[in-house]
């Protein structure tokens, strides 16, 4: 039930954010999965949110090609 939520929430989510700036900007998503973790790393049993902000870097990885910041 929870992940089937989750995954209407990233549709609406991708759906309102394409919608609002895709004519302004290149649109891309990237999402955190508890499951995306550097080999040897593991989360504590029983944890089910992400795991922050590096979490988060480590997730979009692959969309980032440079330096960014959010100033």
């Amino acid at each position: 039930m929870f992940l089937s939520f989750a995954g209407i929430l990233k549709q609406e989510f991708k759906s309102k954010i394409t919608n609002k700036f895709s004519d302004k900007i290149q649109v891309e998503f990237a999402f955190q999965d508890i499951d995306n973790l550097p080999n040897g790393f593991s989360y504590p049993e029983g944890r089910e949110k992400p795991w922050g902000t590096g979490h988060a870097i480590l997730s979009a990885a692959k969309l980032i090609d440079g330096p960014f910041n959010f100033n």
